[in-house]
């Protein structure tokens, strides 16, 4: 339920954030286009990690996460 809800939270920040910069956009374009700003990919700065360490990750939680639904069950 939760992830559910997260998953519509951002999915509606980004939404949010898109229009936004529609809005910029547009705003130049039709005032100055001379002063339009450069796109910038926002993926620039990520790293790319290795699958060890993500399955690794998920491995964690996965635990984590049965170890609090047993812990419960006393």
């Amino acid at each position: 339920m939760q992830g559910e809800a997260r998953r519509i939270e951002t999915e509606h920040r980004l939404a949010r954030m898109r229009n936004y910069e529609m809005a910029q956009l547009i705003s130049f374009a039709f005032h100055d286009p001379k002063k339009m700003p450069k796109f910038e990919d926002s993926t620039e700065g990520r790293k790319a990690i290795s699958n060890e360490v993500a399955n690794a990750k998920v491995r964690g939680f996965l635990i984590s996460l049965s170890q609090k639904k047993t812990a419960g069950r006393g």
